[in-house]
C-alpha cells in the first residue's frame, strides 16, 4: 500500500479538500510508534487492527551528508513545520538537497534569475514535503495544497502539477509561478531548455484543436519566408524570438464584432482575420511595459501595422527598426501642423494597406502576384503588429492620399504614418491565410485617385463622440490642428472631389 495519500497540517498548511474525520475511539490499545501520515495528515491508525509488534529503540539519528548541487552538504529541516511532516521533507532533501522555492512576482516563468523573489524557509519545507508525498501517491486530490507564510503572509494555494501558488493580492486573484533552487541550480520544475509547465499550460490556451496555424507551423513558414527572401535564420533561433503565452487569434471574428476602439488615446481596430504570434518584447525597452497596456491609460502607445520584405525581420525583431532608403514623403506636409514630416518609418493603423506591403512586393503600385510562402497548401501573408509613440506620430499629406488623420477619415481612410525609428516596437507578427479574406492590391488602392475619391472626411471630434478619447484627448488630438486637417479633407477628398 502507499505510504502517503495525501495530507493537511492544520495550522501551517492545509489540503485543498476539507480534512476528514478522526477514526472513531475503540478499546484502548497498547503504546506503539506513530503510524504513517494518513489521507488528511492527521496521524490515522494502520487498517490491520492486531497492535504491531513493539519496535526496538531506534539509535540516535546522525545527520546524512548529501549531493546538493553538485557538492556535500547535510539534511537541513528547521522546527517551523509540523513534526509529521518532517520525515517527508528529510526524505526530499535526502535526495535533491537543501532548498529553497521562489517566485516572480510579475508571474513571469522567463524571469531572469535577479526577478524570482526566494520565499521562506516554512513555505519552502512544506512544498517539499507536499510534493515528496504526492510524487509517492500521484492522487489528483492530493496536488493542490495550502501553505501558509507564501508572499507577504499570504496563504498560496499550490498546485505541484504546474508548479504554482494562487492567491488574493489587493481584491484580484493571481497566480504566480514556482521555482525550486538548490546551491544555485534548479531542481524542480526541470530547467530550460524544458518550459515552466506553467509556460505550457499558457502557450495551450491559445492554441484551437485541429487548428492548421500551429506554433509549430508558423515557425516553419517564417524561417521559410525570410530564407526565401534572402534571409537566413535557423528554426531554433525563430522560437527564441516568440513567447506564444500572448498569442491572440482574430480569425473568427466576425466583421459585425469589430468595435472602434483606442489605444494611447488613438483609433485602433482590432486585426479581424488575422492571428498574432507575439513577440518576446517585454523589458526590451527598458522602464516598465506600460506602452503595452490595453486600458487606454497615460503612458500607453498606440497601434500600427508595417509590411516589410521578410529578409529582415528577424533583424527588426532582435533590434529594432531603421529608416529605410525609400522615403518618398519626407517632403509633403504633416496634415495637422503643415510641417515637412521628413523621414522616418513608415507604418499605418490600416491593416489592407500594410498588407499590401507584406514582403515589398507591391511598391511602386505593382500588383503583388505571389505571397510570401507556401506551406502545406496553405498561402500566408505576414505583417508587423506595432506600438507608436503617440505624441510621434506625423500624418503626410500625400497626392494619392491627402488627409491621412485618422481623427478626420477614420481608419479605413487613413493610408499611412511616418514615425521615428525609436518611437515604434514591433510586439506581434500577424499572420493570415491569403484565401481566407480578399486582398485588395495596391494599385486599385491609390490608383486614378481611388483613394481620395472613395473616403469621405468627418468633422472634428466626429470619432471623439463615438470613442471617447479620455482625459488626456485635447492634448494629443489639438482642435485646431484637426480643424486645419478638415480642411485640407474638405478640399481634395471624398466622392464629390
Amino acid at each position: 500500500k502507499s505510504f502517503f495519500r495525501g495530507l493537511s497540517v492544520m495550522g501551517c498548511c492545509q489540503s485543498s479538500k476539507a480534512a476528514h474525520a478522526a477514526p472513531k475511539a475503540t478499546q484502548e490499545k497498547p503504546k506503539q510508534q506513530p503510524a504513517p501520515i494518513g489521507v488528511q495528515g492527521i496521524l490515522q491508525e494502520p487498517d490491520d487492527p492486531t497492535p504491531p509488534k513493539p519496535e526496538p529503540p531506534k539509535p540516535e539519528k546522525k545527520e546524512e551528508e548529501v549531493i546538493v548541487g553538485g557538492g556535500t552538504g547535510v539534511v537541513e529541516v528547521s522546527a517551523h513545520i509540523p513534526e509529521n511532516l518532517k520525515p517527508a521533507v528529510e526524505a526530499f532533501r535526502v535526495r535533491f538537497g537543501n532548498g529553497c522555492w521562489e517566485t516572480n512576482r510579475k508571474g513571469d516563468t522567463e524571469a531572469d534569475d535577479s526577478e524570482w523573489e526566494p520565499l521562506s524557509a516554512t513555505f519552502s519545507e512544506c512544498v517539499d514535503a507536499f510534493l515528496y508525498i504526492y510524487n509517492q501517491d500521484g492522487q489528483a486530490a492530493n496536488k493542490r495544497v495550502e501553505v501558509e507564510d507564501f508572499l507577504d503572509g499570504l496563504k498560496g494555494q499550490v498546485d505541484l502539477d504546474f508548479y504554482t501558488a494562487a492567491c488574493t493580492v489587493k481584491g484580484r486573484h493571481r497566480i504566480f509561478p514556482l521555482r525550486r533552487r538548490s546551491n544555485r541550480q534548479q531542481t524542480h520544475p526541470p530547467p530550460p531548455p524544458k518550459w515552466h509547465p506553467w509556460y505550457e499550460k499558457q502557450v495551450q490556451k491559445c492554441v484551437k484543436p485541429g487548428d492548421w496555424l500551429t506554433n509549430e507551423f508558423f515557425i516553419s513558414a517564417f524561417c521559410q519566408a525570410v530564407q526565401k527572401t534572402g534571409g537566413q535564420i535557423t528554426e531554433k533561433e525563430a522560437w527564441e524570438l516568440f513567447d506564444f503565452r500572448y498569442n491572440q487569434d482574430y480569425r473568427d471574428t466576425k466583421e459585425s464584432d469589430v468595435k472602434l476602439e483606442r489605444r494611447g488615446g488613438v483609433l485602433y481596430q482590432v486585426p479581424r482575420g488575422w492571428k498574432r504570434f507575439a513577440i518576446k518584447a517585454k523589458g526590451n525597452y527598458g522602464g516598465d511595459n506600460t506602452w503595452m497596456r490595453m486600458n487606454n491609460e497615460p503612458g500607453e502607445w498606440a497601434v500600427a501595422y508595417h509590411g516589410t520584405n521578410m529578409k529582415v525581420v528577424p533583424n527588426i525583431i532582435r533590434s529594432g527598426f531603421r529608416v529605410g532608403a525609400g522615403q518618398g514623403a519626407k517632403k509633403t506636409l504633416d496634415s495637422r501642423t503643415r510641417e515637412q514630416v521628413g523621414e522616418g518609418v513608415y507604418c499605418t493603423p490600416n491593416l489592407p494597406v500594410a498588407e499590401c506591403y507584406s514582403n515589398g512586393k507591391e511598391d511602386n503600385a505593382s500588383e503583388q502576384q505571389d505571397t510570401v510562402v507556401k506551406v502545406d497548401g496553405k498561402e500566408v501573408f505576414f505583417a508587423f503588429q506595432c506600438r507608436v509613440d503617440p505624441t510621434k506620430i506625423r500624418r503626410p499629406s500625400r497626392p494619392f492620399a491627402r488627409c491621412n488623420d485618422e481623427e478626420i477619415m477614420g481608419i479605413d481612410g487613413c493610408f499611412e504614418w511616418i514615425i521615428g525609428s525609436e518611437f515604434i516596437r514591433p510586439y506581434g507578427v500577424l499572420v493570415r491565410d491569403k484565401q481566407a479574406l480578399p486582398h485588395t492590391p495596391l494599385a486599385q488602392l491609390i490608383g486614378n485617385g481611388r483613394w481620395n475619391k472613395s473616403h469621405e472626411p468627418k468633422p472634428p471630434g466626429y470619432f471623439a463622440s463615438q470613442v471617447p478619447g479620455g482625459p488626456n484627448h485635447d492634448q494629443l488630438h489639438d482642435p485646431e490642428q484637426l480643424l486645419r486637417s478638415y480642411e485640407v479633407a474638405k478640399n481634395y477628398m471624398g466622392s464629390q472631389r
